[in-house]
């Protein structure tokens, strides 16, 4: 188990820890607490999804973790979106439309995110950043 790790989290019946390093947050794969015979990765062999760049193309910061690291902001929250893959209105840049592609969503100190997952066929390629907050009038 990595040093420093404060909570926590299970998101796709995978274990993730939150941890605090040299003053930032990131979140990272718990091998430790993790059967991956019986609950294999979702997002490939030896992947960590919050590691990861986002896919080329994307107009996120890299990985989720370095856009923690460069907002310099805790980690609050982290949850799967029960909204995910659900059929809403709106154009694709809509609260409605950006909520249904996110898998996960989580509250920084400074915002609210939605983590899009994006694949290049079936090889995970990274989790695009959305800024819901943006999206919702009065929210930020």
């Amino acid at each position: 188990m990595e040093e420093g790790t404060r909570t926590f989290v299970n998101l796709d019946s995978m274990w993730y820890g939150i941890s605090s390093r040299d003053g930032w947050e990131e979140i990272h794969i718990v091998d430790d607490m993790n059967d991956y015979d019986v609950n294999p990765n979702p997002f490939g062999k030896d992947v960590d999804p919050f590691q990861k760049p986002a896919a080329l193309g994307s107009t996120s910061y890299g990985s989720f973790n370095s856009f923690v690291q460069s907002k310099g902001s805790p980690i609050n929250c982290i949850v799967e979106n029960r909204f995910y893959r659900n059929v809403m209105d709106g154009n694709d840049r809509s609260l409605g439309k950006t909520l249904a592609n996110c898998r996960y969503l989580t509250c920084l100190d400074h915002g609210l995110y939605g983590l899009e997952v994006k694949k290049e066929g079936t090889d995970f390629q990274g989790l695009e950043i959305h800024d819901i907050g943006s999206l919702i009038p009065n929210l930020d």
